[in-house]
């Protein structure tokens, strides 16, 4: 089924004079212009193979009661932003609903992991592997965690030849606690059941969990309702063959994902790690400015803080941002990337916005000129960062295609 009321081969090229280095803007390109089905394509996730080749994970469809399920379906994409399927790869499309997928490569193999309905009465993490020529090992998936309640919300990261799957799990059904699994690119799940991430007799809980991994074990972020919904991080490595907490900081500045804020996502270039956040602050809770803790790979204490213990701000224009913020890592920089408050005129609130972070982990340029990396022309959501090679990344988001319909679409912004 062809979107040819869609034009995405847009001539939009652009040139980030507000950075200490420049920022090219890729042309907006479709990823999937051939679906299965008219179902909105969100919630997409990429990651890169480290040679030449990006995955995009989405989530084909809506899960609406009764009425609508959704599957997770993917793309290849070439180094240089070109897709490299005709027709999207089914992941998996089992019974009921999957949702909200996420993807790492390790080991010649990528791993998608989602949250999983297919049981009909509560959520499991599932996982499959795709090659980087497009092969689905696992057809439908395997079971990475399940049981009593739900399993929800899984992140993965790879370090060390092998994946962390993490997610929110309620089998003890007093609170959402946070485990994590490791994976091996064999497709074995080697913590079965999962390790709970927390001190002895004191689990962790929250959600909205963020995943980054190093070249010595893994962070792990969550909001956790302790202190007024911190933002809490667990350093987890691997001792004696088994997955360990290492260290546990519960208490990261206050104003990172502020009250009712959303921690984005967080990214690692095996020196630094940062964890990118966007809060609600102002009368009425409007939108507010976007933040970043940054920490050394092997201590989970921030680098720098201010002198009340605040996140570093890095984006602070009225008015401001919607969550998520994300970022990713590559060529010795960061990018970041969010879509504009809702709470303002068109075209700000349509448009995708971006900016750097130095090898330092510091904020290139001001924080109240980010560079608009899609102008708004339709409206956007969603985006997603994988960084690739010579300080190239992939930037895909959906975008509003008429009629409630969403499309998946990709840019490749590079630092040069």
């Amino acid at each position: 089924m062809k979107y040819s009321g869609l034009i995405f081969a847009s001539p939009f090229l652009a040139v980030a004079s507000a950075f200490a280095g420049d920022i090219a803007v890729g042309p907006r390109v479709e990823l999937a212009p051939d679906p299965p089905d008219a179902r909105d394509q969100i919630a997409a996730k990429a990651a890169f193979d480290g040679g030449k080749t990006y995955l995009v994970v989405w989530q084909q469809g809506r899960d609406f009661y009764e009425t609508e399920t959704s599957d997770i379906l993917a793309v290849r994409v070439s180094a240089d932003g070109k897709p490299l399927d005709g027709k999207p790869i089914v992941v998996c499309a089992a019974a009921d609903s999957q949702l909200a997928p996420a993807a790492a490569f390790a080991g010649g193999a990528f791993l998608v992991v989602w949250s999983d309905l297919r049981n009909g009465k509560d959520f499991d993490i599932y996982a499959a592997r795709v090659t980087p020529d497009g092969k689905v090992l696992d057809k439908d998936g395997f079971l990475v965690a399940g049981g009593e309640r739900n399993q929800y919300g899984a992140v993965a990261a790879a370090s060390g030849g092998k994946f962390l799957v993490a997610w929110q799990d309620y089998r003890d059904g007093k609170g959402y606690a946070i485990h994590a699994a490791r994976v091996n690119p064999d497709g074995q799940v080697m913590d079965i059941g999962g390790v709970p991430v927390g001190l002895p007799g004191k689990p962790a809980r929250g959600g909205e969990t963020v995943l980054a991994g190093t070249g010595k074990g893994w962070f792990l972020f969550w909001r956790t309702p302790e202190a007024g919904w911190k933002t809490a991080l667990a350093r987890l490595e691997e001792k004696g063959g088994a997955l360990a907490v290492a260290e546990i900081n519960g208490r990261l500045p206050v104003n990172h994902s502020l009250h009712n804020g959303q921690i984005g996502g967080a990214a690692s270039d095996d020196r630094l790690v940062v964890c990118a956040g966007t809060g609600l602050s102002g009368r009425g809770g409007g939108n507010g400015p976007g933040t970043v803790l940054v920490f050394d790979v092997s201590g989970t204490k921030p680098l720098r803080t201010g002198p009340d213990n605040s996140a570093e701000t890095v984006h602070v224009s009225d008015p401001g941002l919607d969550g998520p913020l994300a970022v990713a890592a590559g060529g010795g920089t960061f990018l970041m990337a969010a879509k504009g408050s809702s709470k303002a005129k068109a075209p700000y609130r349509d448009q995708i916005h971006g900016a750097l972070l130095d090898s330092d982990g510091r904020l290139i340029g001001k924080p109240d000129a980010w560079h608009v990396l899609d102008e708004g022309s339709q409206p956007c959501s969603g985006p997603a960062l994988a960084g690739g090679k010579d300080g190239s990344f992939l930037l895909v988001y959906s975008v509003d295609g008429g009629s409630g319909k969403r499309r998946l679409v990709g840019r490749l912004v590079t630092v040069k």
